[in-house]
């Protein structure tokens, strides 16, 4: 059986701060963009792999206004939330969370 992969994007407003070499950053708010790819196989009814509006819906109840910890802490706190929360049948191949343009963290699958 074949497969195909979708991908998500939802944005939202956050605030967050972080450790630096100079101690705790102030808190500051950032408009990011959560892009999420998933693999899964078509649906023979539908024809799709998931419906993107559910899909969407199911990252933004992943967000939070305010995060503790960097851009990388905070896609994996958003990944841990989204993959119990899948469909069956649905993985995450790849995550991007952009805090500005040209400044994002990115999370893929290891493979051997």
């Amino acid at each position: 059986m074949s497969t195909m992969k979708i991908e998500i994007t939802h944005t939202f407003d956050a605030t967050h701060q972080h450790m630096t070499p100079r101690g705790m950053s102030a808190s500051h708010v950032h408009s990011w963009a959560w892009t999420v790819v998933l693999d899964g196989p078509l649906d023979p009814v539908c024809g799709w792999v998931a419906d993107f509006d559910a899909m969407r819906q199911l990252l933004a109840v992943q967000t939070v206004a305010h995060f503790e910890g960097t851009a990388e802490r905070f896609l994996g706190h958003l990944l841990a939330g989204l993959i119990v929360a899948l469909p069956d049948g649905l993985t995450i191949t790849r995550a991007r969370l952009e805090e500005k343009p040209g400044q994002a963290a990115i999370w893929e699958p290891v493979t051997a």
